[in-house]
């Protein structure tokens, strides 16, 4: 019985070391996304219609980012003057 609980306590504590560790390296490690794309992210529609020939929103808003598309290209934002507003938000 005893090896039972001795073996519980070792993986246990082995557990929540790894835990602990991982959880620090997470602080540590962790990578911040930019405002600006933020702000892009929060111009959108939300539809997520994929109107665009992306899969979403934040695809979108991320390759507009990029430079891999144009601001233009979402058709349900254009009723909105999206493109300008994003223009604006990158200047």
């Amino acid at each position: 019985m005893n090896i039972i609980l001795i073996s519980a306590a070792v993986v246990g504590s082995l557990g929540l070391f790894f835990g602990l560790i991982i959880s620090i390296a997470g602080i540590k490690l962790k990578v911040g996304e930019d405002p600006t794309l933020t702000a892009i992210k929060a111009l959108m529609p939300g539809a997520n219609c994929g109107a665009c020939g992306l899969p979403g929103c934040a695809a979108f808003a991320e390759a507009v980012f990029e430079g891999k598309v144009q601001a233009d290209g979402c058709p349900v934002g254009r009723r909105q003057n999206l493109a300008q507003k994003i223009a604006d938000t990158m200047a």
